[in-house]
């Protein structure tokens, strides 16, 4: 199956009525798009209720795709190793796991950083 969506339903204007309230935006988002990246998850882990109110304004078959929290990706330039690092991984599995099954969460989003370090320049 091929879903579409875009990186969020709040910042795109241009898909609703004038002066759509933000509460209203995610329900009407979901009438007409499957999917949508949830970009917030990337600054900020989302409180678990948060996730279970995005699921019931959207449709059953709806799906979210919830982007890593930075401090896992690489873009904290944290070391792979670090402690803080192992720390949002175990975060993410012990918040969000329950959560992804709540809210229809279909897969994780890793946007993984190599820095610039990681580019051969000649």
């Amino acid at each position: 199956m091929i879903r579409i969506g875009l990186t969020g339903w709040g910042d795109q204007e241009d898909l609703y009525p004038n002066r759509t309230k933000a509460k209203d935006k995610l329900s009407l988002y979901g009438q007409y798009f499957s999917t949508v990246e949830v970009d917030s998850s990337f600054y900020a882990v989302q409180p678990r209720d948060r996730m279970a109110r995005w699921a019931a304004e959207t449709p059953e078959s709806f799906a979210f795709i919830i982007k890593a929290y930075q401090g896992m990706t690489g873009h904290l330039r944290a070391s792979p190793t670090s402690p803080a690092r192992r720390r949002c991984i175990r975060l993410f599995g012990n918040h969000w796991s329950p959560s992804l099954k709540l809210a229809r969460c279909r897969q994780p989003c890793f946007n993984i950083h190599l820095g610039l370090s990681a580019i051969k320049t000649t």
